[in-house]
């Protein structure tokens, strides 16, 4: 009897659960297309919540280990990461925490783990805490320190976590063909959202300050006010959820909004859309504005979204001091841009997730059998 040689194991380390984001989406779309065969994915992730990603994962064949969160079990949260890296299953561990990669992977060095990679998914921290904000900064200058290897998702991300150390930028790639534009699709999504005559302007994202939301309910009031036909879009969810809801009540424009929640089938919902727009505080590239561009909808962006995201060229940038209303009247005008189907474009510019997923696979291997040699 020929037995099939058990696949390598990586472990992935991420700051939260497994829920909707762009962190999660990165993850989860490598992993979706590496060979299971060769290459497995395990988890590390904090908190003691099962996510929306785990049943998938376990039917793809990898594991979930849930650890304490470290601002409210430092010695408990180390003690669980050190025994995962003991246990000898991972010769890899690339960790997704931005700044706090230094902590994981220190431990995971202090383990024996050979290859150690961090990924810088941001350009600014993922927290207002003062105090946060200053162990942030220190922790992210430790971080050539114990890493084998450096990861971006943008070139501005890259520079922002790792300063003049040498990186490696990765793109946040996607199933191109998944969202490439589909009239059809379109006129059966607006069709069943009832959103059929109406100018829709749509936003993909957590509800969490780095996305803005708040801002972007000025944008779209002062749209609605001076076209009454247009519909908000908004796909997401999380904690500032009841504060938008005032937000949108203390508008007027209840009615006008549509909170769709966090939704599985984002690549139909952005058919439905007429204009995309994303005003971020901050991001390290936005796979959400990537998706957008590959549907084919003209993007209004702000300027603190990195210029390698206009992939398309079709990504107009305005800076967050600019007055709503000169952001409502540029997304006014962007509904006169023809759509276009861009899924070759995000191909031929290596945002593809089957293309990169394998020179990532070979990366480990190459990575962890020069360790091993």
């Amino acid at each position: 009897m020929i037995h099939l040689a058990e696949p390598v194991r990586v472990l992935y380390v991420h700051g939260g659960k497994l829920n909707y984001g762009g962190t999660e989406a990165y993850m989860m779309n490598y992993y979706r297309h590496f060979d299971h065969s060769r290459l497995q994915i395990d988890f590390a992730v904090h908190g003691f919540e099962r996510g929306v990603y785990e049943d998938e994962i376990e039917a793809l064949g990898g594991r979930v280990f849930y650890v304490p969160v470290k601002s409210q079990d430092y010695s408990g949260n180390k003690r669980a990461l050190r025994e995962i890296f003991r246990s000898g299953a991972y010769q890899a561990v690339h960790s997704h925490m931005d700044a706090m990669n230094a902590v994981v992977l220190k431990q995971a060095m202090e383990c024996g783990v050979p290859v150690r990679i961090s990924h810088s998914h941001n350009t600014q921290h993922q927290t207002q805490n003062r105090l946060k904000l200053l162990l942030n900064d220190f922790e992210k200058k430790r971080i050539p320190r114990y890493a084998t290897d450096l990861f971006a998702c943008s070139d501005a991300a890259g520079k922002w976590l790792y300063g003049d150390a040498s990186f490696t930028v990765l793109h946040n790639a996607i199933d191109a063909q998944q969202y490439r534009f589909d009239p059809e699709l379109r006129k059966r999504m607006r069709s069943s959202l009832g959103l059929e005559g109406l100018f829709v302007v749509g936003h993909v994202g957590r509800f969490h300050f780095q996305k803005n939301h708040a801002y972007l309910l000025e944008i779209f009031h002062c749209l609605h006010q001076a076209h009454p036909q247009s519909v908000l879009l908004l796909v997401g969810d999380g904690e500032l959820r009841p504060e938008l809801e005032a937000k949108i009540e203390e508008l007027g424009i209840k009615d006008n909004v549509m909170l769709a929640g966090n939704r599985a089938d984002v690549s139909a919902l952005l058919q439905a859309m007429d204009v995309f727009l994303f005003p971020s505080l901050f991001e390290g590239l936005g796979i959400a504005l990537l998706e957008a561009q590959c549907a084919g909808l003209p993007c209004i962006a702000s300027d603190a979204v990195p210029a390698e995201a206009n992939i398309t060229e079709t990504v107009q940038y305005f800076a967050l001091e600019q007055q709503p209303s000169v952001w409502a009247e540029a997304v006014w005008k962007a509904k006169n841009i023809i759509r276009t189907d861009h899924c070759e474009t995000i191909k031929a510019m290596g945002y593809d997730i089957g293309e990169q997923a394998l020179k990532l696979q070979e990366f480990y291997f190459k990575r962890m059998h020069e360790k091993r040699g």
